[in-house]
């Protein structure tokens, strides 16, 4: 049985090689894609003739003892067709020998065409000799089964590996893909919410705070509140926000404070915004006067409440967005004599905070806007002499009191530099300068910050 194996083995392998020594002479070896050798070949130099393979014959595989005459009579059988093979083999080569030249100019033409057929050969040769060895190592067809089986379970458990590799990729996939959605969802609502600055979060006893609020909700409305003051903010329309001056009198509170903001829609009033802020603490210096009794018989309660009936009245609107740009100007030329906040005392008593500055000045300097405004009062006051007051808009004011001259009239445009009035000393004065004075409503302000900065920021 197994010398009968042997002798179809060489059979076999003689007749393969014939047909790979054919197919070399006649071209007819089918094309296959070039794959990578699995055995070093030496590429034949260009003036060498076609290399002739040499071919050994097998080892005889030992025979049974107990082969019979039968088998015997096969086997010389068998080696009569192995001779007659391989004369045909030596006829072949001698062919081959006779043809080397022609072969070598047409591999000269196309060596890609021999280095292929060169890796056919290697890959026939290779598989022929895989599958006698798996044939050989193969005792028994349930040795087959079972590596077969064994293969099938290894490729089934590759497939369900690859398989919960895929679950976990794409339960990955989606968290990352969650995680992005939040990201966009909270930069849109960032986007949309409301957002309020301030010019300043550190103001000063007597400065202005501007307040900008955007990303405003349709149909909401606003407002606004601080700790330092009594009343809420009031807030102006300016394209698609809300801005609003916030002031600081000398009288506010030093130290932290709050503003909040309130957003009400659909009837509901909540909190949407809340700013810190701290107030900082001026010292305020002390002024003496000495007054005489004629003069000081104007500065009587009658006659301030005249003029703040005047100043009131001119006060009652504003124009409804801010007609200044910039900063402000100093309105006329001088010596500051007195600052704003000092503590007034008049023949030794207390008198008044001083809410203006005072500019000292030649009677008859000029005295100038300053800055874009309205004129909404120009007529000569009781205490306050021959007085000028701005629109600024936004309830922003200012006033230009004492004056010797007045040069426009209520209802008038004054823009900043326009010539107003001229410097004097009419009213309660002790001399001529110019009282210039800046408020939010009623609430006086240190006109000297304005030109700094601008109100808004």
């Amino acid at each position: 049985m197994r010398g009968g194996r042997a002798r179809a083995n060489r059979t076999t392998r003689a007749a393969a090689l014939l047909c790979v020594l054919a197919s070399l002479l006649s071209g007819c070896l089918p094309a296959s894609p070039p794959l990578p050798p699995k055995r070093t070949l030496v590429s034949t130099p260009q003036s060498a003739y076609l290399p002739i393979p040499t071919w050994q014959t097998p080892p005889e595989e030992e025979t049974e003892p107990e082969a019979d005459a039968q088998e015997a009579q096969g086997q010389a059988s068998d080696r009569t067709t192995t001779d007659e093979l391989l004369a045909q083999l030596d006829a072949l080569r001698a062919r081959m020998a006779r043809e080397a030249e022609e072969l070598n100019a047409l591999l000269e033409e196309g060596r890609s065409e021999e280095r292929r057929l060169q890796e056919e050969l290697v890959k026939v040769l290779d598989r022929d000799a895989a599958q006698e060895e798996a044939l050989h190592g193969a005792q028994t067809e349930g040795d087959l089964a079972a590596s077969l089986a064994r293969a099938q379970d290894a490729l089934r458990a590759q497939e369900e590996a690859i398989r919960l590799q895929r679950e976990a990729l794409e339960a990955q996939e989606r968290q990352i893909q969650g995680q992005i959605e939040q990201r966009l969802d909270a930069h849109a609502q960032a986007q949309n919410s409301l957002a309020a600055t301030l010019s300043t979060d550190a103001p000063v006893q007597g400065e202005v705070v501007g307040l900008s609020l955007t990303n405003l909700r349709a149909g909401a409305t606003y407002e606004v509140t601080a700790s330092h003051l009594e009343g809420g903010v009031t807030l102006f329309e300016q394209g698609d926000r809300l801005i609003g001056i916030v002031e600081v009198v000398p009288e506010s509170s030093a130290g932290a404070h709050t503003l909040t903001v309130y957003e009400t829609q659909g009837g509901q009033r909540r909190v949407a915004l809340e700013l810190p802020y701290t107030i900082a603490a001026v010292t305020f210096t002390r002024q003496d006067l000495t007054v005489s009794g004629e003069l000081s018989s104007i500065a009587t309660a009658e006659n301030y409440a005249h003029d703040n009936r005047a100043i009131g009245a001119a006060k009652a609107n504003t124009y409804p967005a801010p007609l200044w740009q910039g900063r402000f100007m100093q309105p006329t030329e001088g010596r500051v004599s007195t600052e704003y906040g000092q503590a007034r005392y008049t023949n030794g008593t207390f008198s008044s905070r001083h809410s203006a500055i005072d500019i000292a000045a030649a009677e008859g300097t000029p005295v100038y806007a300053a800055a874009n405004g309205r004129v909404v009062l120009a007529e000569e006051l009781i205490v306050s002499g021959k007085t000028v007051i701005l629109d600024h808009g936004m309830w922003l004011f200012t006033t230009y009191s004492h004056l010797s001259e007045i040069a426009v009239a209520v209802g008038e445009n004054a823009d900043m530099g326009a010539l107003i009035g001229a410097v004097g000393a009419t009213g309660y004065a002790t001399g001529p300068h110019l009282h210039y004075a800046a408020s939010i409503k009623a609430a006086r302000v240190n006109p000297d910050l304005l030109r700094e900065r601008d109100p808004l920021g």
